[in-house]
């Protein structure tokens, strides 16, 4: 592909990788003032995740956390990536990123499993997209890198 085009796809995953990137760092942030405020709120889903939060010591509240801040700036990072085709940028951030958000999800369904019955739809459809893009960055979009 030729430098001064930019494949659709490759767009469209920049897209997704800003606005799922913001959503979980709002996730996270949510989160913490589950923590922090969740006896006040009147929801009883909200509350139990709030005392789930409760329960986590300092070490998983830390992990959780981190975790999760860190998969949402790379993904946002990466996503200006693509759109640069940098290889370093898009590439191989947006893989480190990938695999961040895959390790994010599972600390999180390990640390509040009980808060919504285990491996469900939610915990798939978190997977979901990183494994999509290890997958798309390392075969369809391989070569679009070109920076």
């Amino acid at each position: 592909m030729s430098e001064g085009t930019r494949p659709g796809g490759l767009t469209a995953l920049a897209v997704l990788n800003f606005v799922l990137g913001a959503q979980h760092l709002l996730h996270t942030g949510s989160l913490l003032v589950m923590r922090l405020f969740g006896d006040r709120i009147a929801t009883p889903e909200v509350r139990e995740i709030a005392e789930a939060m409760k329960s986590l010591s300092l070490l998983e509240l830390i992990a959780l956390v981190a975790s999760s801040a860190i998969a949402s700036v790379l993904m946002i990072v990466a996503g200006v990536g693509y759109l640069q085709q940098r290889r370093t940028l898009g590439r191989r951030i947006g893989n480190l990123a990938s695999l961040t958000m895959i390790v994010a999800v599972a600390i999180e369904q390990n640390l509040l499993s009980g808060t919504d019955g285990g491996f469900g739809f939610r915990t798939f459809a978190s997977m979901l997209y990183p494994v999509l893009s290890l997958l798309l960055l390392n075969t369809t979009f391989k070569e679009d890198f070109v920076r």
